[in-house]
């Protein structure tokens, strides 16, 4: 099967008139056969896998888009969330190489950094996690989540003075 156009009726904020939106709908089948046989296919149904949880369908279908695409940031994106299916399993060593991968294809998602961090907090590595967070911060001074967990790890490394920056 080829891809579906489908035309979408939304109720303007009047509620007077239908306006009409044309969306692209991926066929994908459920088995792992070849959805469209595309990366965005894959894509699409690696995303839908990894909201119901379905984890190691998921990995499945955004390695087939890693091995597949030719686009670097539909490249990236599948490494960030095989990372997030590896994450989610307890797979922290995979999780880390997804991240660096991720991270490699589109070097301006410092998310993959935090979660690679957050992966090497998972592995028990909490020097590493503190260097991934103290890089994210450099490059970004305004990214409070990382400044939030760095503290939390210097804290709880009985580094009082220094997790008060953190914070």
């Amino acid at each position: 099967g080829q891809s579906t156009v489908v035309y979408v009726s939304e109720k303007s904020e009047d509620d007077s008139k239908n306006q009409s939106e044309e969306v692209i709908v991926y066929e994908v089948n459920k088995d792992d056969s070849d959805p469209l046989n595309n990366d965005e296919g894959f894509y699409y149904r690696g995303q839908e896998r990894l909201e119901s949880k379905n984890y190691i369908g998921a990995i499945n279908d955004f390695t087939k888009v890693i091995e597949i695409t030719s686009n670097n940031f539909l490249k990236s994106s599948a490494f960030f969330y095989r990372g997030v299916a590896n994450y989610d399993i307890g797979n922290y060593k995979s999780s880390i190489i997804d991240y660096d991968s991720s991270f490699f294809y589109d070097p301006d998602d410092l998310s993959a950094i935090f979660n690679r961090a957050l992966s090497k907090e998972g592995l028990g590595d909490h020097y590493g996690a503190i260097q991934d967070y103290t890089l994210i911060i450099n490059i970004d001074s305004y990214y409070s989540d990382a400044y939030f967990n760095r503290g939390l790890l210097r804290f709880n490394r009985e580094s009082y003075r220094v997790s008060i920056d953190d914070f």
